[in-house]
């Protein structure tokens, strides 16, 4: 896959299953990665395994309007 340095992925749900695939796929392809999930310890752990430069961890629910638009 070409990657540029303009090259970005947020993930939703980055945690398990499928994200977390999709987490270590990109990172390991040299993407920025922006890690999105509820659980706060579960995405900064992810962040911290995926050992990439350029990632970005936030823990947040997208489901949850308020926070989204605040």
């Amino acid at each position: 896959m070409a990657v540029s340095p303009s090259s970005v992925v947020l993930i939703t749900g980055a945690t398990s299953g499928i994200g977390r695939s999709v987490a270590h796929r990109f990172a390991g392809d040299d993407w920025r990665v922006g890690l999105l999930d509820p659980d706060e310890t579960a995405v900064h752990e992810l962040a911290e395994a995926l050992d990439a430069p350029d990632v970005y961890a936030q823990a947040l629910d997208p489901a949850d309007e308020v926070r989204i638009v605040s």
